[in-house]
């Protein structure tokens, strides 16, 4: 069962290390895997390294990215939420002095 797993990780190049720098943003949406013509590639062997079982340490790696993972949508979230307030800010901005100019124009 070692060896096939080893044989999996080796198809599958299981990133080591640094869960923050093993997955890079594109490859959350298979930009790595596919070709420029757009089909996947290896995607089945992608699968079957998935389907077996995983060692204590792939677990707690894959768990480490899942919580990573989490906080950073919590932190784009609040980066959003942010730009948000700015965006309604400057639209106010933007409306009060078009009323401002439209007024004196009526004026004029």
């Amino acid at each position: 069962a070692d060896k096939s797993r080893r044989d999996a990780g080796a198809r599958q190049q299981w990133a080591q290390g640094d869960p923050e720098k093993a997955w890079p943003l594109n490859s959350l949406n298979g930009a790595d895997r596919r070709s420029p013509g757009g089909a996947a590639e290896d995607e089945e062997a992608a699968d079957a390294a998935l389907g077996g079982p995983m060692s204590l340490e792939d677990v707690k790696y894959h768990l480490r990215t899942v919580l990573r993972l989490k906080r950073r949508v919590v932190e784009l979230e609040g980066a959003l939420d942010g730009r948000e307030e700015q965006v309604a800010v400057l639209s106010d901005e933007f409306n009060r002095r078009a009323a401002n100019l439209g007024a004196r124009v009526a004026a004029a």
